[in-house]
């Protein structure tokens, strides 16, 4: 092509890479060609048919024996690939987006390893937003571990056996540790994405360690108060069968705790007192507040006072407790008849008062 035609031509037949203007490319290929006679790129054509597609272009400056100076230009679709790389892009963005934007930390490290082969240290390559917040350090980027937490090889070396573990056998771990220099308990999840590299992902589980802590302080509490409480203590599931109960439950009705478990009160009591009970509760549990009762068993005489337990804001397990009040009541009852007793006392002494004056009257009248 004549290279007077060369600049309107360009124009027509290619568009520009995005963010250029058409003659700002034009003027590039042909300043090229005037200083070196060559020009190599890659532009977005357009198709006869309208068609957009992206090509390497190669064009050449030639000497024509009848137009004189001219170009050559040689252009490769290369679409599919630019299509590949536009896709790769959004991918990497994507990438760089979820891990920018992680709420937990991640970091991808290459492991340091001594002359002996043992994990001394890490060296970052990559880290997300969140571990700056938690580190509460910027720019970790081709650093080692030992510079920007000085201490953590004596203080955890825990750590850096579980990460050269992972880096050296490619085998993922997840698990919890107590990082002593950061006093923070951390949930760790660990692979190897090439061999001598790992990716952490971690987050602080400190605050959730204290709760399991305290609940757990207070499963040992329940635990010893089920297993020596003197008043007898029960915890019903929805179908209302015994789910918790205190060890004197075994002594009350003479079988092994395994055995009491799961059972309905049919099961656990004679029948007539077993249907009673199981009434009670579905009675108590339609209603949705405690009620006391009382019961016998054995010859003994027990008061009972049972509460729903409520779940998704309405009743549908129950809780109590049942004392032993034969004692009380024998005792009430003695009480009531050592009464009696002294209340007949009183009033024969009274008559033998009465009768007393009466016989002392008629013996002065006789007088």
């Amino acid at each position: 092509m004549p290279l007077a035609n060369c600049s309107e031509n360009m124009s027509q037949c290619s568009m520009p890479p995005q963010g250029k203007d058409p003659n700002e490319i034009t003027k590039e290929i042909l300043d090229s060609l005037s200083k070196t006679g060559i020009w190599e790129g890659e532009i977005l054509n357009i198709r006869k048919n309208g068609q957009e597609f992206w090509c390497c272009a190669k064009v050449s400056l030639i000497e024509h024996p009848v137009h004189g100076k001219a170009f050559i230009s040689i252009h490769n679709d290369i679409t599919e690939r630019k299509n590949v790389q536009n896709a790769l892009k959004k991918s990497e963005q994507l990438y760089r987006s979820l891990f920018d934007n992680m709420l937990n930390a991640v970091v991808y490290c290459r492991m340091n390893f001594d002359e002996n082969g043992k994990p001394c240290d890490y060296t970052y390559l990559s880290v997300n937003k969140t571990f700056n917040a938690i580190v509460g350090v910027e720019n970790v980027v081709g650093k080692k571990a030992t510079e920007i937490v000085p201490g953590i090889r004596e203080s955890d070396p825990e750590l850096l056996e579980i990460y050269g573990r992972v880096a050296s056998t490619g085998k993922p771990e997840r698990f919890e540790i107590y990082i002593a220099i950061r006093q923070n308990w951390f949930m760790i999840s660990a692979f190897c994405p090439e061999p001598g590299c790992f990716v952490a992902v971690f987050d602080i589980i400190t605050e959730r360690k204290r709760i399991e802590e305290k609940l757990r302080e207070s499963e040992e509490i329940f635990r010893y108060f089920m297993e020596y409480s003197p008043v007898y203590v029960f915890y019903k599931d929805e179908n209302l069968r015994s789910f918790k109960l205190s060890r004197n439950f075994e002594k009350m009705l003479g079988k092994p705790m395994e055995e009491l478990l799961g059972k309905s009160m049919e099961e656990l009591f004679p029948s007539e007192l077993g249907k009673k009970m199981a009434e009670d509760d579905r009675r108590l549990i339609s209603e949705g507040k405690a009620r006391e009762f009382e019961e016998e068993l054995n010859g003994r005489i027990y008061t009972t006072i049972k509460f729903p337990i409520r779940r998704q804001g309405k009743p549908d397990c129950l809780a109590g407790f049942t004392i032993d009040i034969t004692e009380h009541r024998q005792t009430e009852t003695e009480k009531l008849k050592l009464q009696n007793q002294l209340t007949q006392a009183q009033k024969l002494e009274s008559i033998g008062r009465l009768a007393g004056g009466i016989a002392h009257d008629f013996n002065n009248m006789l007088a």
